[in-house]
């Protein structure tokens, strides 16, 4: 829809209109398509091209012929530019100044008229706009309540980092207040360099926070910001290493797609929405530690689950781990059928199937090292011995 399309591109623009135009310099960000990385570019026409430049070095990152770009969506005056290339149909560059489209125009004068699929509206007349703004304020009010799960996913989407991180931390107490977590300093430290390893080898930065919750259940939860949570019934379970770094990359891999963000965005919908547009950070966190049992319990789509999958073997083929371990680890708890707790965004999710996931993963799957030293192993799987465990609140309890 028209309206849906314009708001995404406001939620963009927010996140993009700092990166905007810099001492002459227009930047923009690069998504390649293939994987949930974005890529902050300087964007330069030299002769008939488009060169994406890395910032800082100068590096040209990829060079894209003008007269093959497109613009994605219509172009309203303050919203940013969409760009596509035919070779490349589904990378995107997302650019907030639109100097550069003057400046593509005196290479190729066809851009942004016929050249284009798209239209550029930054010319429209008073009367038009007016009529434009008149008819969109309808839609929205008539499309508003079967869209508020929507924007309240768009809107957790374009939340600042800050935010996202501080929504994580109060979901993360939420869920581990009652069990409270594994502190076992060798364990601790075994898990921290394996976390390290995936991230680092995959150009991911290393702060995702993985803790262990002192749970029997078999699972793992990956909650907004980075914040991930398995368990010890998990750790005892695992045949060996390679299962517990698949299921760990399964949940970093929904971290980097914003899964669990996204569906918080779901839950809190509307609220969530004006707690974005009002700035008010400290609500939203608030929400999302009222909102953490709602996170559980709320399954991810089939598509969603597939591609933490996919995404999760490339994390382990490129980190060189033996990335067998995902479809061992599914075709045990298939046949063993020990799941406990909440059956919602975790590892064990029933949408889509288990034979539908081995499947994929036997695809994609790579013989590589070991994820972990037994030593490592070892330490990792003791993590919850000695009580050493710390809880969220006083007079913890364990309900095992």
């Amino acid at each position: 829809m028209l309206w849906a399309r314009v708001w995404r591109s406001w939620l963009i623009s927010a996140r993009c209109d700092h990166r905007a135009v810099t001492a002459g310099m227009i930047h923009g960000l690069w998504y390649d398509g293939m994987s949930a990385a974005r890529t902050e570019v300087e964007v330069r026409v030299v002769g008939r091209q488009l060169a994406l430049l890395a910032i800082g070095t100068g590096y040209t990152l990829h060079s894209l012929p003008i007269e093959q770009l497109r613009l994605a969506d219509d172009v309203y005056p303050g919203q940013p530019l969409r760009l596509y290339s035919l070779k490349q149909p589904d990378a995107r560059l997302v650019v907030a100044d639109h100097s550069l489209l003057a400046a593509l125009r005196k290479v190729h004068p066809g851009l942004g008229r016929g050249g284009f699929r798209r239209k550029y509206l930054g010319g429209m007349s008073l009367g038009r706009r007016f009529v434009l703004v008149g008819g969109f304020t309808l839609v929205c009010l008539v499309g508003l309540a079967a869209s508020v799960p929507y924007l309240g996913e768009e809107a957790a989407a374009a939340m600042p980092a800050q935010w996202e991180r501080a929504m994580g931390e109060k979901i993360a107490a939420h869920i581990t207040r009652d069990t409270g977590t594994c502190t076992d300093e060798p364990g601790t430290e075994a898990l921290a360099r394996l976390v390290s390893h995936l991230a680092v080898r995959n150009g991911y930065d290393p702060d995702f926070v993985v803790q262990v919750m002192d749970a029997a259940m078999v699972n793992a939860f990956a909650a907004p910001g980075g914040q991930i949570m398995l368990t010890r019934g998990l750790l005892r379970d695992a045949e060996n290493a390679e299962e517990v770094a698949a299921v760990l990359a399964h949940e970093i891999a929904h971290s980097i797609l914003q899964h669990p963000t996204r569906a918080m965005g779901r839950a809190l919908g509307y609220r969530l929405v004006f707690a974005t547009l009002l700035g008010d950070a400290s609500s939203v966190a608030g929400m999302a530690g009222q909102a953490g049992e709602t996170l559980l319990n709320r399954s991810h789509s089939r598509e969603a689950e597939l591609e933490a999958d996919r995404i999760a073997l490339e994390i382990l083929n490129n980190a060189g781990v033996d990335s067998r371990g995902l479809a061992t680890f599914f075709e045990r708890r298939q046949k063993a059928r020990l799941f406990s707790g909440p059956r919602g965004s975790d590892i064990l999710s029933t949408h889509p199937s288990f034979p539908a996931r081995v499947a994929q993963a036997q695809v994609y799957q790579r013989e590589g090292m070991a994820a972990m030293a037994l030593a490592d192993w070892q330490a990792l799987q003791g993590i919850c011995n000695n009580g050493k465990t710390t809880s969220t609140e006083e007079g913890k309890h364990d309900h095992e």
